[in-house]
């Protein structure tokens, strides 16, 4: 189980890039994640409510992300990333 949180590319004080040097793009399913673990061009799968086994890259870091089990899902506007607020999913690595 992991603890994810949401973000957008539209937020107050967040950046206009990710890690990866690429504009963030909700359509393309990234999340942020800790590097030591999960390293930029990972695929980790998200047990998303209503939609099952999902695959997203790891295209950023987080600051407040400081273990294998954290993550930032990028969502497309600041409302679903407050409506998502924090939740515990399932994750694993896409195989």
């Amino acid at each position: 189980v992991a603890e994810v949180t949401a973000y957008s590319p539209r937020c107050k004080g967040c950046t206009r890039y990710m890690y990866n040097g690429e504009r963030p793009d909700p359509t393309k399913r990234t999340v942020a994640a800790h590097l030591p673990a999960w390293p930029i061009g990972s695929c980790v799968e998200l047990l998303l409510p209503d939609a099952g086994w999902i695959a997203h890259t790891v295209t950023d870091t987080g600051a407040a992300i400081d273990t294998e089990n954290k993550f930032d899902l990028l969502l497309p506007s600041q409302r679903a990333a407050k409506k998502w607020g924090r939740r515990q999913i399932a994750a694993r690595k896409c195989a």
